[in-house]
């Protein structure tokens, strides 16, 4: 479960052996949601994250996660049109206490 705001949202996160990724469904309480694909990278602890697009829209995303031994993850966020124009650019920061 994600809590923003008013926003809540849950997320499922699962491996699939057969194409070596993992999938991941984000729902939201507005009643949309996102399909994306990852891939673990072990040497730099990160994990890739590509949004599949399947409204056609053409839009391209990316979340990269680097997770440090400290208990701190580091999130980038990306989404562009199919221009190329970005339309997102988040960076967070996540520490655990």
């Amino acid at each position: 479960m994600v809590y923003n705001d008013d926003d809540i949202s849950k997320h499922m996160i699962c491996y699939d052996q057969t194409s070596s990724q993992f999938n991941r469904w984000e729902f939201k309480s507005d009643g949309s949601n996102t399909f994306w694909t990852g891939k673990w990278n072990k040497a730099d602890k990160s994990m890739t994250w590509n949004y599949i697009d399947f409204s056609n829209y053409g839009i391209s995303g990316k979340i990269i996660e680097n997770f440090n031994s400290d208990g701190t993850i580091r999130t980038r966020t990306v989404m562009k049109d199919k221009t190329g124009k970005s339309l997102l650019k988040i960076n967070s920061t996540k520490q655990k206490i």
